[in-house]
């Protein structure tokens, strides 16, 4: 079995390889925060993003946020709206748009292997947001299969998903058709005190916590 993934930043114990977390939020800001904290690890750990929302170049900079010194060798960026420019020696891939779900696993995929030709045994993954990828899917279903597709990657090769979504601008069943397809959530509040709190992992606290 792989070591659990460490976690800097946050109020969280290492989290165990396989395992896909949802981190939660009204307004998604504080989310990509956490998000970017579980993303950025150790230098041996490689990150694999898929910039549905904001951009490869703003999405990485998220990144360089928690780790200015982060290497670009150590990220592969997916790029949801046509040709995407590198920054600092990322490796970037992208598709035409973010409802081509079929295209967003194939670079997937390649990227995943190309870090793993390149050395790197673990890779920390995500999707920013799953929030694009519904707003802009006709139907639901098309989104669940590619979430199981995308977790039973992870999983098979003890991995770390983490991906984030803004509750507020989802219903209810939609949210719990894709929260389905996680092993945990992070639920984010960063109004007045920014909080965090962990569900659905054996050991964690499932307390509303603090982190700056």
């Amino acid at each position: 079995m792989s070591d659990a993934y460490t976690v800097d930043g946050l109020p969280f114990d290492p989290i165990p390889a396989g395992r896909a977390i949802l981190v939660v939020g009204s307004g998604i800001g504080g989310a990509r925060t956490v998000q970017s904290r579980l993303l950025v690890g150790p230098p041996d750990e490689a990150i694999l993003i898929v910039a549905a929302d904001r951009g490869v170049v703003t999405t990485v900079e998220s990144l360089r946020e928690v780790d200015p010194d982060l290497d670009g060798d150590r990220i592969v960026a997916i790029g949801c709206s046509g040709e995407e420019s590198g920054t600092d020696g990322v490796r970037t891939r992208s598709v035409s748009t973010p409802t081509d779900l079929t295209g967003i696993g194939i670079q997937f995929s390649e990227g995943h292997r190309n870090l793993e030709l390149a050395g790197y045994d673990r890779v920390r993954s995500g999707i920013a947001s799953l929030t694009t990828l519904v707003s802009t899917a006709t139907e639901l279903r098309p989104i669940y299969r590619f979430l199981h597709s995308f977790t039973g990657h992870v999983r098979s090769r003890d991995g770390l998903l983490v991906c984030t979504i803004d509750d507020a601008t989802v219903t209810d069943d939609v949210f719990h058709t894709i929260e389905s397809s996680f092993d945990a959530r992070i639920d984010v509040e960063a109004d007045d005190e920014r909080r965090v709190r962990l569900r659905g992992l054996a050991g964690q606290s499932d307390e509303w916590l603090p982190f700056e």
